[in-house]
């Protein structure tokens, strides 16, 4: 039978290298994460700086029911607003009165 001291060094061995490999998983994670947002980044880097083009400006700048959370409660508040773009929009308007 082995001794108590010797089970609990297994034990101890056991546990030191379960950590290490969770922290070599970590790393490999945050490293395809990195690479993610590296790709991301570079893909939208040329759009950053560049205007607002067709109907964005009227549709996001300019529209009253993004500003006002209101609307996404009762949304009949807002018929006739925009062409009514609010109901076939309500997610990314939602999102955009959010941001």
């Amino acid at each position: 039978m082995e001794s108590e001291q010797a089970v609990k060094l297994k034990n101890l061995q056991a546990n030191r290298q379960s950590s290490q490999e969770a922290f070599k998983l970590a790393i490999r994670q945050g490293i395809h994460l990195l690479i993610i947002l590296v790709v991301g980044y570079l893909a939208y880097a040329n759009t950053f700086q560049s205007p607002f083009q067709w109907d964005e400006a009227d549709y996001i700048v300019n529209n009253p029911v993004i500003r006002d959370l209101a609307y996404f409660m009762n949304p009949s508040r807002a018929s006739g607003m925009l062409d009514d773009a609010i109901i076939s929009r309500y997610i990314g308007y939602f999102s955009f009165a959010l941001n």
